[in-house]
């Protein structure tokens, strides 16, 4: 099997590979890429892939989620396929929602966001058994688990066209009630990536807030009115979501008036 398991020391070595191998990539980019022979670029694909599968270290496993991304970007670019990469996204499914496994499937909900556009045939085939999955995940008492799910669904409504994006709506108001989780628990890093998430989601779909304009709009005043963040940039976050709301849709303020 490509995803085969390595010994600690054999990931070790991959991960800095990799890392050198991501470097490489952002400096020659595309072009360097084409240029590399056929079967090296399949053992680079095959042993990102077993890196990834097999590191237990969140930060390491960040980084090698990272190099995947670079590598993906380069084969969508050449129009080149990566079954083993669509086998990998889905075997989420499989994977309980529990303690052991955080680690698992926030990454694969990283990787899954990052990929969206290079697997949205594969994603959107199986897009019921994903959303059931990210349900669960809104129903546990894993915040950061919440805000990767909210990231990855906020990716597929931007690829989504009208008709695939109504089976969203639903998700609306698990979005605003993990932002809520996230302020009211003093999770800054986790609100800050929920509110960058919002901002771009309000300015691409707003149609789909209408149902919840209201609570996003007090959310966004709650998120406004605290002063004691580590962070300032919380705050101008909160209003940047209240102008995008109101500049993609102003009727929605005078109707409510």
């Amino acid at each position: 099997s490509s995803l085969q398991a390595t010994t600690p020391e054999e990931v070790t070595v991959k991960t800095t590979a990799l890392v050198i191998l991501r470097k490489i990539l952002d400096l020659e980019g595309e072009e360097k890429w084409k240029a590399i022979d056929n079967n090296l670029k399949e053992q680079i694909k095959k042993k990102a892939l077993e890196a990834f599968v097999n590191e237990k270290d969140p930060n390491q496993k960040g980084k090698i989620c990272d190099v995947l991304t670079q590598i993906i970007d380069k084969v969508s670019d050449c129009d080149e396929q990566w079954d083993d990469l669509q086998k990998l996204a889905l075997t989420i499914l499989t994977i309980n929602i529990e303690e052991n496994n955080l680690v698992q499937i926030d990454s694969l909900l990283k990787l899954m966001k990052d990929a969206t556009g290079f697997l949205y045939d594969e994603l959107f085939k199986n897009i019921k058994q994903i959303l059931m999955y990210l349900e669960n995940i809104f129903k546990s008492s894993f915040t950061k688990l919440k805000v990767s799910a909210s990231e990855l669904l906020s990716e597929l409504i931007s690829f989504g066209n009208e008709e695939e994006t109504k089976q969203f709506t639903p998700f609306i108001f698990n979005i605003l009630q993990t932002t809520l989780e996230c302020l009211t628990t003093n999770q800054e890093d986790l609100l800050k990536r929920q509110l960058e998430m919002l901002i771009e989601l309000v300015s691409v779909e707003p149609v789909l807030f209408r149902k919840h304009f209201n609570d996003l709009y007090i959310l966004a005043g709650k998120i406004v009115e605290k002063k004691d963040y580590d962070e300032e940039k919380i705050r101008e976050q909160g209003f940047e979501v209240l102008i995008s709301l109101i500049e993609e849709k102003p009727a929605w303020i005078e109707k409510d008036e």
